[in-house]
């Protein structure tokens, strides 16, 4: 279970990124 949670939060930060490219820090994004 944590590991498909992991794994979706994880194809979700890939595809907002490609998507936005956000100029924010990582740190930001992740939280």
């Amino acid at each position: 279970m944590i590991f498909l949670l992991l794994g979706g939060q994880f194809l979700l930060l890939g595809t907002m990124i490609l998507n936005f490219k956000p100029q924010l820090p990582m740190d930001k994004v992740i939280m």
